[in-house]
């Protein structure tokens, strides 16, 4: 029995045609149904079979392509994740520098460039000469430093009196 015999049988309307046309109902010559309504129904379960087996192939298809996105939607879950990552690091380190801006906020330009006397009030530049050196001046305890210009580090005092000292 094919295929398309056990599908028949199957149907609702196979207990009729079978009882109308007993053993005969799938008789055939030549490879064709001799009953008409039986050849006509085998080749539309033909035509259906084909639309089905070329569904199946789109289906196969658009699984393939399915996979492929699905693919495609994890690496970007990835890059997401990695440009979560480095926000929150870039996050952190904006807050660490607000913080340290906040601190600095309430000091005095002079105490930032210059820091703070022994005292802990800020060095104020008073004289400033040719050769890159400043005179910083404590107006608390009038305690005096000099400063190099370029490096705003502490350096040995330089006489300010005169080139034949």
């Amino acid at each position: 029995m094919s295929e398309f015999e056990k599908w028949f049988e199957d149907q609702d309307f196979y207990t009729n045609m079978r009882f109308i046309h007993g053993d005969k109902l799938f008789d055939k010559d030549d490879g064709a149904y001799r009953l008409l309504p039986v050849q006509m129904t085998y080749l539309a379960w033909l035509v259906g079979r084909a639309g089905i087996k070329e569904m199946d192939e789109v289906i196969k298809m658009q699984d393939a392509d399915l996979r492929k996105y699905e693919k495609q939607i994890e690496n970007l879950k990835e890059q997401l994740n990695n440009m979560e990552q480095c926000y929150i690091e870039k996050k952190k380190e904006v807050e660490e520098l607000q913080g340290q801006l906040k601190t600095w906020k309430g000091q005095s330009l002079a105490a930032m460039l210059h820091g703070t006397c022994k005292c802990g009030e800020p060095w104020q530049s008073i004289v400033s000469d040719r050769e890159g050196f400043n005179l910083l001046h404590c107006c608390n305890c009038n305690n005096d430093r000099y400063e190099n210009k370029e490096f705003f580090g502490d350096h040995e005092p330089k006489s300010l009196r005169g080139a034949n000292d």
